[in-house]
């Protein structure tokens, strides 16, 4: 049964970040969104790059990116979702989690 619940969260973390992506292009914002689960949790934490964000200050980047993750993922899913980093891709160079799940853009 451990194999199947690791498989269930996986495809979490694989369909929220399609998500978004589908979310985000919808708005005209061209990004990348990687998730990675958070340690000894069943949540997850959110990864989005976009150059959008170079011309927005923390709190924008941080209102922006939650509107979408309820809008793109709905009430209860958006739960699952315990951070959501922003950056732009000049600040994502060293952002590179050893649990990653990259979705190219």
């Amino acid at each position: 049964m451990p194999c199947q619940r690791r498989m269930h969260e996986r495809t979490f973390g694989a369909r929220a970040a399609k998500e978004l992506r589908r979310e985000l292009k919808e708005q005209g914002v061209r990004a990348a969104v990687d998730a990675e689960p958070v340690y000894g949790t069943r949540n997850w934490r959110l990864i989005m790059r976009a150059s959008r964000f170079r011309t927005m200050r923390q709190p924008e980047r941080d209102a922006f990116a939650w509107s979408v993750v309820r809008r793109a993922l709905g009430a209860t899913d958006a739960k699952r979702v315990e951070s959501v980093v922003t950056l732009t891709p000049a600040e994502s160079a060293p952002w590179r989690g050893p649990l990653a799940i990259s979705i190219p853009a």
